[in-house]
């Protein structure tokens, strides 16, 4: 009787001081590091693993991804692997390119073509926080008062003349921007510009050497498309065009009656077009 006695006191202290062996099933999970832990698993989800350490007394339930398990030897003998998908495998994850997430919101260029004109256009972007929409203002002046940077013809029955000489011009830019910033963004949008010139006109039946200099302003309504190239964090270049129609309002004097003053408006068709380096920051 006391032979028989013993063992099952045994059993009962060792179920009273070791519950958790008893009562859960022993796992052994491997980790991608090299690590072994002897665990009770709770659950295997899509992308966790829960468990609980082997002699915990406090039971607590830990989480790690299944990307970072090899593998889990099951108390039965029954083994899990944990192939890694491509984008988690080691050197294959792919960081995010900073042109696309942080792309700046204000944007300095220089229109570099409109110097041979000769004429400086300096534009300025504020690039909305979503990166899908921006508003540019231009400015632009003349290097030269005696080279002609801008040509418009017009003729009436009397006169006939030609303007050069752009003083500056300005507007606003609407730049839409459908797929974002990135290493190269396509933009499109509305255009507004307004500008100021010198032109010089001559009566049709006097000597072209009776010339008299005017100023008159010209107004332009185009639909612009460009293309933006990111060739780092905060350099890149810029190619655009644009079309439309614009709007020259000249008053002038006739160089023979000084006393006569005309006014001509003429509606016409504007292109614009031009390739710029800049600086987003």
């Amino acid at each position: 009787m006391k032979k028989l006695f013993l063992p099952f006191i045994s059993i009962l202290l060792l179920s009273i001081l070791f519950p958790i062996h008893l009562l859960h099933a022993q796992d052994t999970l491997y980790k991608e590091n090299g690590s072994r832990l002897v665990v009770t698993i709770i659950e295997i989800a899509e992308t966790q693993v829960k468990y609980r350490v082997a002699n915990d007394t406090a039971n607590t339930t830990y989480v790690i991804h299944k990307n970072e398990v090899k593998k889990i030897v099951h108390e039965n003998g029954m083994t899990d692997l944990f192939p890694k998908d491509a984008f988690y495998k080691k050197g294959a994850v792919k960081k995010a390119d900073p042109r696309q997430t942080d792309f700046g919101r204000h944007f300095f260029s220089l229109t570099a073509t409109d110097l041979i004109a000769p004429c400086l256009t300096l534009n300025y972007e504020y690039i909305f926080k979503s990166g899908y929409f921006g508003l540019r203002v231009p400015l632009s002046f003349a290097l030269s008062n005696t080279q002609e940077n801008y040509f418009f013809r017009f003729s009436d029955e009397m006169n006939s003349g030609e303007h050069g000489r752009k003083i500056f011009s300005s507007g606003i830019d609407f730049n839409i921007y459908p797929a974002g910033q990135g290493t190269v963004s396509y933009y499109w949008g509305p255009v507004f510009e307004w500008g100021q010139f010198d032109y010089y006109s001559y009566a049709s039946y006097v000597s072209s050497t009776s010339e008299n200099y005017n100023k008159g302003n010209f107004y332009a309504l185009l639909l612009q498309n460009g293309l933006l190239f990111q060739l780092s964090r905060h350099l890149n270049i810029s190619t655009f065009g644009a079309a439309g129609c614009s709007m020259v309002y000249i008053k002038y004097h006739h160089p023979n009656y000084t006393n006569h003053t005309y006014k001509y408006t003429q509606i016409g068709f504007a292109l614009r077009w031009g390739i710029g380096v800049g600086y987003k920051f």
